[in-house]
């Protein structure tokens, strides 16, 4: 749902995940970076919310990005992001 958000549904449950506001360069592969972030965290076992954060923040970092080809960004790029937004 791009900058409003998305929703996991499991076992009936509506999970809402918020979008981070960052400045748009290119949505190019928005989509896929949130799929493969929610793979990659789920495959580690986190729990759904958490999963739909850190995806939605691939999302938000490659949206930063100048074209798709520049590539996903690190594990540890991705948490700094989600940390650096939680102290603002």
């Amino acid at each position: 749902m791009g900058e409003n958000g998305s929703y996991i549904l499991a076992d009936g449950q509506i999970i809402e995940i918020p979008s981070y506001k960052v400045p748009v360069i290119d949505t190019t592969g928005a989509g896929e970076a949130y799929a493969t972030g929610f793979i990659h965290y789920y495959l580690e076992g986190l729990d759904l919310k958490d999963i739909g954060t850190r995806a939605a923040a691939c999302a938000a970092l490659q949206i930063t990005l100048s074209n798709a080809r520049d590539g996903m960004l690190k594990k540890d790029e991705v948490e700094e992001f989600i940390k650096s937004k939680q102290t603002m």
